[in-house]
């Protein structure tokens, strides 16, 4: 019989294998319209 303890310890870590990659892309994304609108905003400086 499976406790819940081991349960819970299972969907914790089904829940961060599919949470950090999510987490991670959604960074780069963001990151990348910074990166995106900061050169907009140079080259409209220059």
């Amino acid at each position: 019989m499976v406790s819940h303890e081991n349960t819970y310890r299972i969907l914790c870590h089904d829940i961060c294998i599919l949470t950090i990659p999510m987490v991670r892309t959604g960074l780069f994304r963001y990151r990348h319209i910074i990166g995106t609108f900061l050169s907009i905003t140079f080259a409209a400086l220059i």
